[in-house]
């Protein structure tokens, strides 16, 4: 996995948990927390990302060759990304916030067109693929549970807010890529 993966993974779950921030539960009302709305959206965003990945497969296993693919991959895999992400879309929209809709919609397809050096890679696409996904599950939950605590911890003001999440998002991304160099000798 590229370090360009990797940043279009740190700007996607950032953009995630700021739109998980937005119309906080008041005490003693219904509304999932903010750590449930991210995990939430981290799962579905995973998991709509997968099924579009999948799609695109199954019409390239079926169809065979797309002509140019330097120009059809890119195409293809969008394609199937949004048609997935309007797909679930329109089954959940009523018990996802409105604030992750654009999130639901947007990110999946983004996902998708960072992970396509793996796609062109057929002999490990599974492989690559599916570890970007794990990689992508594993930083947005963790960060999740890590801005939850952050909200109850003594933070110094120069540190409080974006400054913090920046920190705790990055110290997660370089200790997963040092596990990944232990098993693979490459850290990026």
């Amino acid at each position: 996995m590229t370090l360009t993966i990797r940043l279009v993974f740190f700007l996607g779950i950032l953009w995630l948990s700021s739109a998980a921030e937005k119309n906080p539960p008041k005490i003693g009302s219904n509304r999932p927390s903010i750590l449930a709305k991210s995990l939430a959206v981290v799962f579905l965003v995973s998991g709509i990302s997968w099924l579009g990945g999948m799609l695109f497969w199954f019409f390239e296993y079926m169809v065979g060759d797309f002509g140019n693919q330097i120009v059809t991959f890119p195409a293809m895999v969008g394609s199937c990304s949004l048609f997935v992400s309007i797909i679930i879309w329109l089954m959940i929209r009523r018990w996802v916030p409105s604030e992750m809709h654009g999130i639901v919609l947007a990110l999946p397809f983004i996902l998708n067109l960072a992970l396509l050096p793996a796609i062109f890679s057929a002999t490990d696409f599974f492989y690559q693929y599916n570890l970007g996904l794990l990689f992508f599950l594993v930083c947005g939950g963790l960060f999740s549970g890590i801005k939850e605590r952050l909200a109850i911890a003594p933070i110094p003001r120069f540190l409080a807010g974006w400054p913090i999440q920046l920190t705790a998002l990055f110290l997660i991304f370089l200790s997963l890529s040092f596990f990944h160099g232990v098993f693979f000798e490459t850290i990026f």
